[in-house]
């Protein structure tokens, strides 16, 4: 039994050094977004103005060496329309999201906001105007 104890004991007193290291790696290791000091013209200050959305033929990987995980993705969103985005595990739910915020980096296509590429716009006005939200796993409980 002590055995075990001191396995424990030695398992826990590790876990803060192995969790300081992964955060210092992160921190050192992770390559960073580029700095977007591109200024909004005056005459786009309050883009989007009517919040059209047109997704056409995009594709999408999550490194230069990656497969594709978006292929030829099109679709229109009209101003003021409401969209729910479904689908099973692995569909592409969050690369689209990801796509529109510009996390996830294109690799054909172009998505336009109000007729402005979004890869023309800077990274701060972009994320800053565009809001997504999730919807986390709901359990309703049904007649017994």
């Amino acid at each position: 039994m002590s055995s075990i104890v001191r396995a424990a004991a030695l398992f826990v007193a590790h876990r803060p050094v192995n969790s300081t290291a992964r955060v210092f790696e992160y921190s050192t290791d992770i390559e960073q977004e580029p700095r977007d000091d591109a200024q909004d013209a005056p005459s786009e200050r309050e883009w989007p103005t009517e919040g059209h959305v047109q997704v056409d033929g995009i594709a999408a990987r999550y490194g230069p060496d990656k497969p594709e995980v978006l292929h030829e993705v099109s679709f229109e969103l009209k101003p003021g329309q409401s969209v729910g985005c479904c689908g099973p595990s692995g569909s592409g739910k969050s690369s689209i999201s990801q796509a529109l915020l510009r996390t996830l980096e294109t690799t054909r296509g172009k998505i336009t906001i109000d007729g402005r590429d979004i890869a023309d716009v800077p990274l701060e006005t972009l994320r800053s105007r565009i809001t997504l939200i999730p919807q986390g796993a709901l359990a309703v409980r049904g007649r017994d």
